[in-house]
């Protein structure tokens, strides 16, 4: 429920020490370095210029290429999960010249082979044409007064080329190798001296040349041999591919050697953000105030030479935003974040949100059973599965959600519906019974209190979001905050002053509301309303805008912050009595089934945990749904201010792996 303080210091150093110190912050990740141009006392020092480094630019190279070809069909999208000290072990004892290398070489060797497997597939598929003729293909070769050819036609035009042929010469020789409805295949024999007659004849019918190398075998024996040599080729490619999977189960070091020598780049890259002169250099940034501490020690411990200057954040700066909450609170920093991170010197919701957001979330799902199986889902996929800081935070948030909705099941008296009513055991149906504070589903009465509570639960949250701005108004600008006093004197006044009205009128049996009490409320309401006038008269201009603001002010706050917001509570009401609904039609169903002879027990199981798992999904989309919008259109717009920027410290990014237990302890 609080915002790190955060501090800007300047590291100056000897410009030898610059890129130990680049390192050294990467590692332990407290520090967001900025650009000097933002420092304006350190205006005349120079940006440094920093030259890649060759051999880091080639084994970068070699790492994309290995981690390419060692690259499984499906990549995992799963991060590996290690220790800064396996990290650092893998980066000094893998032999990433000689791996490389070697998986080049074998890698050399599979290309030819599947280039190989292409050129005899190729020649396989040319000579499949002509395997039925039984002449060497060395002798299909033309003489000094003879042509020869072997030619493809559509076959709706070989009958034309025929008789055209024989028509212009009656010497020549032809003979049909394959024909089918499609193409036509034959050789044609010819005088040299008739070359250009039989060529313009055989392109006007669009007779097409087939070319063959002029081995000393026929067809059939080639391809023959084509077959043995494409099985052998096989065979060798997939040896070579074994070898090659035996490289692959090193690809995981291969991975995190790139997450390694990319935090080098980066490092290169961040030296760009320093200063320097001719031999110091100088950098600054943004730290949080209780990590301050602990990176000045280590500073001066590791690099005595270093100089550190912190101070506050100036007015105007572009200071981050972090938050500093208790492990309960920090899962619905996820909440916060999806709206906004707040300004630095602005509120963190999270921890006022943790309280309303469980209790709406409850109210909507509000059955025992399913918050049981939600907490249990939550648990598991926590526990299982690697998930990023985001997701494990929405995890925890629906795990707490979870616990919540057993509470609020277990007062509404619903599990699964109605199935504990079900069961064929009294002592447990009396449990049940005695446990369950009210059952807004089988009782009217019940029902109305229900609703009554989804709307009492509203009104109190807005009046809280109502609070916290003059809170937030009276501390930020001091008297000159009591302007929100009206509307928040308003909004808790308002219904007191019907109740009390009521109570006048001998409506309600709240005596004590009646006379004198009616009477102070109802003249501090007409201060609060005339302040309200009072305060747009002064701050618009025009009588027309006078009067205007003056009356959608009182309105906005009687029928806006009042009546709309705490009706939009509501829902609550509506999707706690739909998910109890839905659950108890499942049992319905389920009853319906079960006395169809032979198939009734497995159509009932599977309507029962298909039915309930279904309606614990769309209940839980739904309660997230509605439980944030509440937040965040009904409570937000109260008092809290977007617009933060989330403090981002110079890190290992880590594209395929998660450093576990990386950064300085604060």
């Amino acid at each position: 429920m609080a915002i790190g303080r955060m501090k800007k210091i300047t590291l100056i150093g000897p410009e030898d020490e610059g890129k130990k110190v680049t390192g050294f912050l990467q590692e332990t990740a407290v520090l967001e370095i900025t650009r000097l141009k933002e420092e304006v006392a350190l205006k005349e020092v120079v940006p440094g210029k920093v030259l890649q480094d060759e051999e880091l630019a080639k084994r970068l190279k070699k790492l994309d290429y290995l981690e390419e070809t060692l690259a499984p069909e499906k990549k995992a999208p799963q991060k590996i999960q290690l220790s800064q000290k396996q990290f650092s072990d893998i980066a000094k004892t893998f032999d990433l010249n000689s791996f490389y290398e070697k998986v080049k070489e074998l890698d050399a060797r599979i290309k030819k082979r599947k280039n190989l497997k292409k050129r005899l597939n190729k020649l396989k598929e040319s000579l499949s044409l002509i395997k039925e003729l039984k002449v060497p293909l060395n002798q299909l070769v033309s003489t000094t007064f003879t042509k020869i050819g072997i030619y493809k036609i559509p076959s709706i035009q070989f009958n034309d080329l025929i008789k055209a042929i024989n028509k212009k010469s009656p010497y020549f020789y032809l003979k049909i190798i394959k024909q089918d409805k499609k193409e036509s295949l034959f050789l044609i024999l010819y005088l040299q001296e008739q070359e250009k007659e039989f060529l313009s004849l055989l392109a006007k019918y669009n007779a097409d040349l087939q070319k063959f190398p002029p081995f000393h075998s026929t067809a059939a024996e080639i391809l023959s041999w084509i077959e043995k040599r494409l099985v052998k080729n096989e065979k060798d490619t997939l040896q070579l591919s074994d070898e090659m999977k035996k490289f692959a189960r090193e690809r995981n070091k291969i991975l995190v050697l790139l997450d390694y020598y990319s935090s080098f780049k980066e490092q290169e890259n961040i030296q760009s953000s320093f200063g320097q002169t001719k031999s110091t250099f100088v950098l600054t940034g943004w730290i949080t105030e209780r990590a301050l501490l602990n990176l000045g020690k280590s500073l001066k411990e590791k690099f005595p030479t270093i100089a550190l200057y912190s101070r506050e954040p100036k007015k105007g700066e572009d200071v981050p935003t972090i938050f500093e909450n208790k492990p309960l609170i920090e899962p619905f920093e996820a909440v916060t974040d999806l709206y906004g991170r707040p300004l630095y010197r602005g509120v963190d919701p999270s921890g006022f949100l943790s309280i309303f957001f469980i209790l709406c979330f409850a109210t909507c799902l509000s059955d025992s059973g399913y918050g049981l199986l939600l907490a249990i889902f939550s648990l598991i996929i926590l526990k299982k599965m690697r998930l990023s800081e985001m997701g494990k935070r929405l995890c925890k948030l629906f795990f707490f959600s979870g616990l919540a909705t057993i509470v609020v099941g277990v007062i509404t008296g619903s599990c699964f519906g109605d199935l504990l009513e079900r069961v064929p055991f009294s002592p447990l149906k009396r449990l049940w019974g005695v446990i369950a504070v009210f059952n807004p589903v089988k009782n009217a009465d019940d029902m109305m209190k229900f609703f009554y509570f989804a709307l009492l639960f509203g009104y109190v949250q807005i009046s809280f979001g109502v609070l916290l701005k003059l809170m937030r108004g009276i501390k930020g600008y001091g008297i000159a905050g009591l302007k929100d006093f009206a509307p928040f004197l308003i909004q808790l006044g308002l219904p007191l002053w019907i109740l009390a009205f009521l109570a006048k009128k001998s409506v309600l049996p709240f005596s004590f509301l009646g006379g004198f009490f009616f009477s102070c409320l109802s003249f501090l309401l007409i201060l609060a309303l005339g302040f309200v006038v009072f305060r747009q008269c002064v701050e618009q201009k025009g009588i027309f805008m006078k009067l205007f603001w003056s009356v959608y002010s009182v309105y906005g706050m009687v029928v806006g912050n009042l009546l709309s917001d705490t009706l939009s509570y509501s829902r609550l009401f509506a999707l706690g009595m739909t998910t109890a609904l839905l659950a108890i039609v499942m049992n319905q169903l389920v009853s319906l089934v079960l006395p169809v002879p032979y198939l009734g027990l497995v159509l009932g199981l599977i309507i029962f945990f298909g039915g309930h798992l279904f309606n614990l999904a769309i209940n839980t989309l739904g309660a997230y749904v509605h439980t944030s919008r509440l937040q965040y259109l009904e409570f937000f717009t109260k008092f809290y201010e977007a617009g933060g920027r989330v403090f981002e410290p110079f890190r290992i990014e880590g594209k395929y792996t998660i450093i576990e237990g990386s950064g300085l302890r604060i």
